[in-house]
């Protein structure tokens, strides 16, 4: 039998604790470690806390030069409001 608790809580259950369920991401909150972990990548996560998440827009301009747009098409994208455009989010920017 297993307690149900409140998403705020889940980090401090010692079964999660044991099994590194959870871990901080770049803003200091708690967020769950996907599932299922690939073999050999035990205790590796790929949000450390010093890594920045990325911001809303931060890629607009590689994935759509990977789908094909040249770069007049991009800048008149982001020129038109068609596409967001923007940066990484830092703790500064939080």
């Amino acid at each position: 039998m297993t307690p149900v608790v409140e998403m705020e809580d889940a980090h401090r259950h010692p079964h999660n604790q044991a099994r590194g369920s959870f871990a901080l991401n770049c803003r200091g909150e708690m967020d769950p470690v996907p599932a299922p972990r690939l073999s050999g990548r035990e205790g590796e996560w790929s949000d450390p806390v010093g890594r920045p998440e990325p911001g809303v827009g931060q890629h607009t301009e590689e994935v759509l030069k990977e789908a094909g747009f040249s770069g007049e098409e991009v800048d008149k994208l982001i020129g038109e409001g068609v596409v967001e455009q923007g940066e990484a989010m830092t703790k500064s920017k939080l």
